[in-house]
Formats: structure tokens, C-alpha cells, sequence
């Protein structure tokens, strides 16, 4: 198969056994992970599969990367971040405008609530005092 073929099954798939005669591939839900989270989509992986492989994706694989597909950023764990919560939705659109911050999310949970990470708390704080605001800080959440 050509080295594109390769490539994707690399991108859905751990190499396992390589010999004159065949290249194993097992299909690894980390794998295909990390190709979700570098942009590449379920459409994307099925579109190359017919450009590149010479059969048909079998159902097995292409149901079992739907089913990632489907799971996949339903649940992230973020850890040593910092939660900014804006008493309205308006208020985090204007702090965008306003201040350093959109260089800063992590990520937007809501129209009112933002993840950073801790090393911008501090520049943040001061670049929202000197816009005129009151930052609140807490260490409860």
C-alpha cells in the first residue's frame, strides 16, 4: 500500500507486526484520539480510507470509530487551570476585547465561564484593574 495508506491507518491504529509479507495495524482508540484532537474528523478518516486503501472500510472499524468519534470531547479533565466566571455573557466578550485574555483560554465552557492557566491569573488581574474592574479571587469553587 502506498506510504499515504500508511499514514492514516498510523493516524487510527498502532503498527504491530511488520514483516516482508504484511503490516499488522490494531485499531487504538489513542491513537485515534490524537488524530481527533489535531483536527482530523470521522469524515476526514473515511474520505481517505477510499483515496488510499484498496477495499472497502470494513464495518467493524468504521463503527468502532464512530463510536469514538461520538465520545470523543463529551468529557475532559483539565487539571492545575484556573475557573474565571463573568456575571453575564456580555462581560466575557468584553473582557476579550478589552484585555489579554483571549490569548489565555484554555477553554470557553459557557458564555460566562473560562478556563486559563494559572500563570495568567496574575497578569489578568492586573490588566482587568487597570481596564477599570474588580476582579473577585477565591479558592473555592
Amino acid at each position: 500500500i502506498s506510504p499515504q495508506a500508511h499514514t492514516l491507518l498510523n493516524q487510527i491504529a498502532r503498527l504491530e507486526t511488520v514483516s516482508a509479507e504484511q503490516f499488522a495495524y490494531r485499531l487504538d482508540s489513542q491513537a485515534a484520539y490524537a488524530s481527533f484532537e489535531a483536527g482530523l474528523t470521522l469524515a476526514e478518516i473515511e474520505a481517505a480510507w477510499e483515496d488510499w486503501l484498496p477495499i472497502p472500510m470494513p464495518a467493524a472499524i468504521r463503527d468502532q470509530l464512530a463510536a469514538w468519534w461520538r465520545a470523543y470531547g463529551r468529557v475532559r479533565i483539565y487539571k492545575d487551570l484556573t475557573v474565571i466566571e463573568f456575571d453575564d455573557e456580555y462581560a466575557l466578550a468584553e473582557m476579550k476585547a478589552v484585555t489579554p485574555l483571549k490569548r489565555h483560554i484554555v477553554a470557553e465552557i459557557s458564555p460566562r465561564l473560562v478556563i486559563i492557566r494559572p500563570e495568567a491569573v496574575e497578569p489578568l488581574t492586573e490588566a482587568l484593574e487597570q481596564a477599570g474592574y474588580t476582579p473577585k479571587q477565591t479558592d473555592d469553587v
